[in-house]
């Protein structure tokens, strides 16, 4: 059976959806869905949204890194 992905996507190699980290210990409901839409803007701005193959490293309100997931 075919692939049905769509144009611009290609999957010649191992793909993860991403991962967003919350860093911090101890942090309340609110501060934790602050600190994910945090996140998830900074995504937006950065990547499009588009996590596929990232690592999303927050640390703190503003210490946000984008990495990428290593291949194996």
């Amino acid at each position: 059976m075919a692939s049905m992905l769509l144009p611009p996507y290609t999957l010649d190699g191992e793909v993860h959806p991403g991962v967003i980290a919350l860093r911090e210990a101890g942090l309340g409901r609110s501060d934790q869905w602050s600190r994910l839409r945090e996140a998830i803007d900074f995504a937006e701005t950065h990547c499009g949204g588009d996590l596929l193959n990232c690592f999303l490293d927050l640390k703190g309100p503003g210490r946000i890194t984008l990495h990428p997931i290593p291949e194996k």
